[in-house]
């Protein structure tokens, strides 16, 4: 009796990089879609800007997760990268007067490089060192940010929108895309040679490097791409902010990513995707249930703060608990359960 339908079966070598393998996925993911550009259309400006920060966050996550996630190093300096991408963006689209679509592409490459200079000699290191050695990186930039004049300091600069998508529908719209493409290329990495290499690195780097895999030339890849993304997400919220400052990048942004990818599931990218917007929505909901309960008046911001900060940390601690595997995890529980459905085993 066959008992895993042959639909399932992955048969050919072709099959394993084929991401929509079903048709249900495809259709499932046009509806996505369809409702992602239905969205600016009945959506106010509040609901527009939670949607917006929750795009640029699966960028940044995916990002960090190349690094943590698929090879298994410990960074810490996300919210330093996310500085460098932003700062350069403001720059490049403001003194120096480049295209905003020239500008981002060239502030990732600018924290690519930034991220394979910090990686570099860091390469034999592992766990707590490198854990320092990236923290060490984060007051490093945040440092120098704050005293270079050029970039206003501690004042900060103004960064503008770019003219065609100054109102915040076509705003949306042009993040929407990049978010799109930025993901798309990260399935197919997560599929291809180097994503398998990273994985390998990640379970056992001595039987990676016995299989003739390079571990230095592909944690710095992992570095350069991670690099990249961080940039890209930098570069899209500081223009989402229209103005940054060094207090727009302390070092809990780097916490709350990391709780990204604890929560959705570390090694893959629809993890990094689940994180994401699992830990951009929930602070809001918080928000909302003093007037759910009709008790707004008598409850101060500060302590919806510290709710806030208090239901992060439950969070976090319940997944690695409960859920080790993270929101990902869950959901490949729940679809196994219905494609083996009636038999347990």
């Amino acid at each position: 009796m066959q008992i895993i339908p042959k639909r399932y079966l992955k048969e050919r070598h072709r099959d394993h990089f084929n991401m929509l393998p079903f048709r249900t996925q495809r259709i499932f993911i046009l509806m996505l879609l369809l409702a992602m550009l239905w969205i600016p259309q009945q959506a106010n400006s509040y609901v527009l800007g939670l949607v917006l920060q929750a795009m640029i966050a699966v960028v940044g996550a995916i990002g960090l997760n190349f690094v943590v996630g698929f090879t298994g190093q410990v960074s810490i300096g996300q919210a330093a990268y996310m500085a460098i991408g932003a700062y350069a963006t403001a720059v490049l689209t403001g003194p120096f007067g480049v295209p905003f679509l020239v500008a981002l592409p060239i502030a990732g490459l600018i924290t690519a490089a930034a991220s394979v200079l910090v990686g570099w000699p860091t390469l034999r290191l592992r766990g707590f060192y490198l854990a320092m050695a990236t923290f060490a990186v984060h007051f490093l930039v945040i440092i120098a940010i704050s005293r270079w004049q050029f970039v206003g300091a501690q004042t900060g600069m103004q960064v503008n929108r770019p003219a065609f998508a100054t109102d915040d529908i076509a705003f949306y719209y042009m993040v929407f895309a990049i978010v799109v493409v930025m993901v798309h290329v990260a399935f197919n990495i997560e599929h291809s040679f180097l994503g398998r290499a990273w994985g390998a690195i990640r379970d056992r780097d001595l039987a990676a490097a016995a299989a003739g895999i390079s571990l230095a030339r592909f944690k710095l890849w992992a570095n350069a791409w991670s690099g990249f993304y961080v940039g890209i997400a930098g570069g899209l919220f500081a223009v989402f902010l229209s103005y940054i400052s060094p207090e727009n990048f302390p070092f809990f942004l780097t916490v709350q990513y990391l709780g990204m990818l604890l929560v959705g599931g570390m090694g893959t990218t629809l993890g990094g995707i689940f994180g994401a917007l699992f830990m951009t929505l929930i602070p809001e909901l918080v928000r909302f249930m003093p007037v759910i309960f009709g008790v707004s008046e008598s409850v101060s911001p500060t302590l919806l703060a510290d709710v806030q900060l208090t239901l992060f940390g439950v969070i976090i601690i319940g997944t690695l608990i409960f859920a080790p595997k993270g929101l990902f995890g869950l959901w490949e529980d729940i679809k196994l359960y219905f494609r083996t459905w009636p038999f347990r085993y």
